[in-house]
């Protein structure tokens, strides 16, 4: 039950994916030919601030998550209830501040921007920017039990649904108004009944809710809850300056032009991260249940099988991305939004770091083992921080990514899997260190043997993009085979393939 629940999953949120890709590009395309790319650099900016904003979230949800594994398995409904009454409470909470701290920023927010461009409204738009944030936090985490519950197929469904409006909303007001300030303000409504929609699929699958909502939380789980949450605040603070910060100083030191170039990047690499994403979000819930119910001798086998067809995965996008990155911008943009190669190989590099170390920490969030890499994010977060601006004075804009780039390889490239091994296997990790440098030389043989081989075919246009996407697509994938296919991992992307194919079959 736990492969199919994590394969069906799989499959819906592909599937949603895909479609909503078609349409970010559309939305993004037409976006760019009515507005300027200084509007771009704008949702860049403030979706950075924002990110930073919901550092108030405090890591409660990953913490709730962990703590409903365990009642959802025993079919505890006053311990869910009572889980879920506490988490609303905190949301909510969460959500008032968000507004708060985030609309007493208005008067200053020109100040992160050098170079401020003619565009009319900033603090009403940065004002309307808060208030979609804020608000998203009031209903939406009644998803949380649905995802915990091995049903996360329900919750990329209700999104979807809604995600298409948007969208295609969205193209029509810019089309017909060319008014930034309504295409946000379709953003807010469709924010605000998606969340009230997955609010009454959760109270229709769970009625229990709606009987016990003056259910308290027991004290023991609170107890676990605050201790995970203590851990979680480091992490957030991690999250927060690594990932939240690049657009910020981009638009201090450099400006929104090149914020909006970089953020047409960060679509299709954040496009391509979420698609391949979606394997560990399916799966994560059953992690957590492999986590109540495995010996550690079954919990290795299945972390081995999972982080060899995790490499493959982003190994092979990662070669795509590095060598596509630029020929497809200059296909579908023009050449006056392309950025430097050697951006494009750190950016690449960057998305394969994280998609590797995301094996080592979706297994510890699941085993619940924020606790002990609590202390990791503060160091790689300051180590991020301080070379990230050194860097600038040597790299420009560049030396933004390097500093991701070496803070990642020097702290939790390394850390993470040490903690999963020790306090979630009991077991030394120097297999996965073997495994790590080994899989660390394929794929950068990997990214540049595909530069080389990419930029070596001649012909350009759509058709010569479709000719290049189909060489490293392909190519990458028999690399990887003529380097594995003696081995025994081998028959791990055997048996991936043929479990999602037999969950197609039984789905049509």
């Amino acid at each position: 039950m736990r492969t199919k629940n994590s394969f069906i999953n799989l499959i819906v949120s592909w599937s949603t994916q895909i479609i909503n890709i078609l349409l970010q590009f559309i939305l993004r395309t037409v976006f760019i030919n009515i507005l300027t790319t200084e509007y771009l650099g704008l949702n860049g900016l403030f979706s950075n601030i924002l990110s930073c904003l919901s550092f108030a979230e405090l890591g409660f949800g990953a913490a709730i998550t962990f703590s409903l594994y365990k009642p959802l398995a025993e079919n505890d409904e006053k311990t869910i209830a009572g889980i879920m009454n506490f988490f609303k409470k905190v949301y909510f909470a969460v959500g008032l501040f968000v507004l708060v701290a985030g609309l007493s920023l208005v008067p200053f927010i020109t100040k992160l921007i050098n170079d401020i461009p003619d565009i009319k409204y900033i603090h009403l738009i940065y004002a309307l920017w808060v208030l979609n944030s804020g608000i998203s936090y009031f209903l939406v985490y009644k998803s949380t039990l649905i995802i915990a519950d091995q049903r996360k197929d329900i919750v990329e469904k209700n999104n979807f649904v809604f995600k298409i409006i948007q969208l295609v909303l969205q193209v029509i007001i810019l089309i017909l108004t060319r008014n930034y300030v309504f295409y946000l303000l379709v953003q807010i409504f469709v924010t605000i009944v998606t969340n009230i929609s997955i609010s009454v699929i959760a109270d229709k699958r769970y009625p229990f809710l709606i009987r016990k909502r003056n259910e308290k939380i027991n004290l023991d789980i609170l107890s676990e809850i605050k201790k995970n949450v203590c851990a979680m605040v480091l992490h957030k603070i991690g999250a927060v300056v690594i990932f939240g910060t690049d657009n910020i100083l981009l638009s201090k030191f450099f400006g929104l032009v090149i914020v909006g170039l970089y953020s047409n990047y960060y679509l299709i690499i954040n496009t391509l991260t979420n698609l391949v994403g979606q394997i560990q979000a399916s799966i994560v819930a059953s992690v957590g249940n492999l986590g109540v119910n495995a010996t550690d001798e079954k919990k290795i086998e299945v972390f081995d099988k999972y982080l060899f067809m995790n490499f493959w995965i982003f190994c092979f996008t990662t070669s795509c991305l590095v060598s596509l990155l630029n020929p497809f911008i200059d296909v579908w943009l023009g050449k006056d939004y392309l950025i430097p190669v050697f951006m494009t190989v750190v950016l690449t590099f960057n998305y394969f770091l994280a998609g590797f170390r995301s094996a080592a920490a979706t297994f510890n969030n699941a085993f619940g083992l924020f606790w002990n890499t609590r202390k990791l994010p503060v160091v790689e977060s300051i180590l991020n921080i301080v070379l990230s601006i050194i860097f600038i004075e040597v790299f420009g804009y560049i030396g933004i990514f390097l500093g991701t780039t070496i803070s990642s390889l020097s702290t939790g490239t390394w850390y993470e899997p040490f903690i999963l091994y020790y306090k979630g296997f009991h077991k030394p990790p120097f297999l996965y260190y073997k495994r790590l440098i080994e899989y660390f030389l394929v794929a950068i043989v990997s990214m540049f043997l595909f530069i080389f081989v990419i930029d070596g075919i001649p012909f350009s246009g759509l058709g010569g993009f479709i000719l290049k996407f189909l060489v490293s697509v392909i190519g990458s994938n028999i690399f990887l085979f003529l380097v594995y296919f003696k081995t025994k991992r081998i028959k791990y992307i055997y048996e991936m393939t043929g479990k999602i194919k037999e969950v197609i079959l039984r789905k049509v």
